[in-house]
């Protein structure tokens, strides 16, 4: 076992072994790994991991620290649709990441893998789905299960209240009132959208990319990426000059966006499915040429084969995290 100062010095550990972070805090006792503080708090609250404030030099005698060389082992299996966490995710994503990496040892080979229900693209329980009313949520019982997902009013239902093909919809997170929910949206069947929650967070994010597997597959050559998904308000306007600009609730999932007139609306204004430059697709930033004044200064205009989308950003900050996740999809070479 080399010193940690001399591990620090290695480039496979100047970044947090879980979520790519190059501020390294501690390490783990455990595992041997280097992570950042954040991770460090998850690794101690959740996966009772004794970790380290760096530098620390002197350890026991029976704790070996090899450095992020252990995730050869620990991610030697991690599928595509999996996105591993980046600094900027989410606390309950890299909860999940960490305690099925560790605790779990989901990704350490196929045998684990396959049999989870990540790895199988399964899984039933019950989440709670908001009603027509916002203000409701009522008890369903949902099954993901040979490519559908269906979901049952009662527990002893014969017959599914709806089913839908995995391969149909698109799923991503939404905090509503400090819950975290999943958004799930039938694609072009009037964009229907379902909102789902769990009892805990780690539960919600366990079902969301059981999802994924289902809709992904290990093999399949459209990975899932996590960064590709944002929501907020922001203003569009119709194709014509004299268009008024409107306030909707806008959610992108992968190359996938539905705006609405209210946020947790079930039915979408309507949607756009977005390709790459090579497909006729191009993302400019700045002001929108447009008969009417933008509502604020951060506006940029999506074009489409068939038409260009005017947009405006609340703030600055959304308008950059919407630039961001939208030019992972246009701007590929």
């Amino acid at each position: 076992m080399s010193s940690i100062t001399e591990l620090l010095t290695q480039e496979v550990n100047q970044k947090c072994a879980d979520c790519s972070s190059p501020n390294i805090t501690h390490v783990s006792t455990k595992f041997g790994t280097l992570v950042c503080s954040d991770c460090a708090k998850i690794h101690k609250d959740v996966i009772s991991d004794k970790v380290e404030l760096l530098p620390c030099d002197k350890l026991p005698e029976d704790v070996e620290i090899n450095g992020n060389v252990a995730n050869n082992t620990f991610e030697q299996h991690l599928p595509q649709f999996y996105a591993k966490p980046n600094p900027e995710s989410k606390s309950w994503v890299k909860e999940h990441f960490i305690n099925s990496k560790y605790n779990r040892e989901i990704f350490s080979s196929t045998e684990t893998l396959n049999k989870s229900n990540i790895g199988k693209g399964v899984k039933s329980g019950q989440m709670h789905k908001k009603g027509k009313s916002k203000e409701v949520w009522k008890p369903r019982t949902f099954i993901l299960k040979d490519g559908t997902f269906k979901y049952f009013i009662n527990h002893s239902d014969e017959h599914p209240k709806s089913i839908m093909e995995v391969k149909d919809i698109e799923v991503k997170f939404e905090l509503i009132d400090q819950s975290l929910v999943l958004a799930i949206t039938q694609k072009n069947k009037s964009d229907r959208t379902y909102y789902v929650l769990s009892s805990t967070a780690r539960e919600t994010v366990e079902w969301y990319y059981c999802i994924a597997s289902a809709k992904y597959g290990n093999n399949s050559d459209s990975a899932h990426t996590e960064t590709n998904t944002i929501s907020t308000h922001m203003y569009k306007t119709g194709p014509n000059s004299h268009d008024k600009w409107k306030r909707r609730w806008f959610s992108l999932s992968n190359n996938y966006i539905t705006y609405f007139k209210e946020k947790l609306d079930s039915h979408a204004k309507g949607h756009i499915e977005i390709g790459n430059t090579s497909e006729g697709y191009n993302l400019i930033e700045g002001p929108a040429k447009h008969g009417k004044e933008t509502p604020t200064e951060y506006s940029f205009t999506l074009i489409t084969p068939n038409r260009e989308f005017k947009l405006c950003a609340e703030t600055k900050e959304d308008q950059q995290a919407w630039m961001k996740a939208l030019r992972q999809i246009v701007l590929i070479e």
